[in-house]
């Protein structure tokens, strides 16, 4: 086997072209030429090219814009939750809610998340919602979902721990969603299990809302947990309609010092389960396509 004559390859670069040959290579997720793939193909007839699909994918820190991505060839990473997908149905709570956020001081090996796909049962079809003042919040708790662990809704440090520990608990795309309840459009909750986990006992892990671009995320712990109480910042440093926030250059000094060791993004881009544990497992792209789908 040798390697494709279409340039660079990267690992979530595959052959592409309109050519037979080069579209059987894009369907199998191929990266490169067998001996005889090329006899007679004209020359610059395929290139490399970026396929989604693999399952897991990186990404540099500075890609999170959506515009960098495009500059590189490459879907955004993390979907930028806009008044197109992000849907409480309370207009104040959703303009707080769009962007793309980072997880600063984030004890757990997680950096960014998104709201894209909240929905609540205020939602409607139509995408009308109601302004803040509309919702008696003494007598009505608004609780929202998030399907964080669908393809490319989350971005974990390309760590040890983060592939080994935390994102094998998210190979199932529908397994996990986040659950918030809001008190007020500036206090809320989010949902855990680990209230009831022997030795962690959560007691709560709070939302309060600080800023325009920031939340507070404080977990609060029972007494005889062995965990003490932390707090990290929910940061938005990509906005609603794509554009970086003042926490822009914060978020990329950060990863800077990080990408010293060599760090950089890891992204699921497939809601395939059986891609993700492959990938997770340090198989190629093209390897786990074939073993997953049998082609």
């Amino acid at each position: 086997m040798v390697v494709a004559r279409v340039g660079v390859q990267v690992p979530f670069h595959v052959v592409s072209g309109s050519h037979p040959i080069c579209q059987k290579k894009w369907d199998n997720y191929d990266r490169y030429f067998d001996q005889h793939d090329d006899d007679g193909l004209p020359h610059g007839e395929c290139e490399c090219k970026h396929r989604p699909g693999c399952g897991l994918v990186q990404y540099e820190a500075d890609q999170v814009l959506p515009t960098n991505a495009a500059k590189a060839g490459l879907p955004t990473p993390v979907v930028v939750g806009t008044p197109d997908n992000v849907n409480t149905g309370v207009s104040e709570l959703d303009q707080m809610l769009y962007g793309v956020w980072w997880m600063m001081d984030n004890p757990v090996p997680e950096e960014l998340a998104t709201f894209a796909g909240t929905h609540s049962m205020l939602t409607k079809e139509d995408g009308s919602r109601i302004p803040t003042r509309q919702v008696d919040w003494a007598k009505f708790n608004l609780t929202f979902h998030v399907d964080n662990s669908r393809h490319n809704r989350w971005a974990w440090p390309d760590t040890w721990t983060a592939k080994n520990v935390i994102m094998r608990t998210y190979t199932s795309a529908l397994e996990r969603s986040n659950n918030f309840t809001m008190f007020n459009e500036t206090h809320g909750e989010v949902h855990t299990d680990l209230k009831s986990m022997p030795l962690v006992w959560v007691d709560g892990w709070w939302f309060d809302m600080i800023n325009a671009h920031q939340w507070r995320r404080t977990t609060e712990f029972q007494s005889g947990s062995l965990f003490s109480d932390n707090v990290y910042i929910l940061t938005r440093i990509v906005d609603g309609n794509s554009q970086p926030t003042v926490h822009w250059d914060t978020w990329l000094g950060y990863m800077r010092d990080r990408r010293a060791a060599g760090e950089k993004l890891l992204v699921w881009d497939s809601d395939d389960a059986c891609k993700r544990k492959c990938m997770l497992g340090g198989s190629s792209c093209t390897k786990c396509h074939k073993e997953c789908s049998g082609t």
